[in-house]
């Protein structure tokens, strides 16, 4: 009889301990692998490097990074590019400008045309002086029309940046692009929306 009590015990305690497994896993378990399946596919946190992006972005700022899972890069947004061939910098943060099929061209007065177009850039530090003949294969008021499959990008700082004139980057391939920065995190006190 008294087997019988201790027998009937042991379901109970096994149903606590059971509740107890599931509850932490829903509590603990289920928001990590969350946060890691958000992480791998759709978000990525990444500091700025360098002054390239100014005045829209300022050297170690912290951005939130959505990935490109359902939709493509666009011109203006501003992007983290990967499988770069500059020493020291294995991803820069750029602006794309002009994508496949559209014609783009740098004028000799420093702006810049997509489509014929001179485009409207209030985010630009000053417009380009110069193109360094020694590192760019484009040429000043040379119309390009840019490849399938891949994307004109500059920094906002045009005059101290590496981007789509130099020929260590070029016209960057869609593979490359991490994804388009959407917000600054870090420091807490400069958190804004990325346009």
């Amino acid at each position: 009889m008294e087997s019988d009590i201790l027998f009937d015990n042991v379901p109970n305690k096994s149903k606590k301990v059971t509740a107890s497994v599931i509850e932490w896993i829903e509590v603990v378990v289920f928001p990590i692998v969350g946060i890691l399946l958000l992480n791998v596919f759709f978000l990525n946190n990444v500091a700025v490097k360098g002054d390239s992006m100014l005045p829209t972005l300022h050297d170690k700022e912290q951005m939130l990074v959505f990935r490109y899972v359902f939709t493509n890069p666009k011109p203006k947004d501003i992007v983290i590019i990967e499988n770069i061939k500059i020493p020291g910098h294995e991803r820069i943060v750029k602006r794309i400008i002009a994508g496949s099929g559209q014609r783009f061209k740098i004028s000799s007065s420093g702006g810049v045309y997509v489509d014929g177009k001179l485009l409207d850039e209030p985010y630009i530090n000053e417009p380009i002086k110069a193109l360094q003949a020694n590192m760019t294969n484009m040429k000043l008021d040379q119309e390009i029309v840019v490849s399938k499959g891949e994307y004109v990008v500059l920094g906002d700082n045009r005059n101290y940046s590496s981007d789509s004139r130099d020929i260590r980057i070029g016209y960057v391939k869609k593979k490359d692009i991490v994804g388009r920065a959407a917000f600054v995190l870090v420091p807490i006190s400069d958190f804004r929306i990325l346009h």
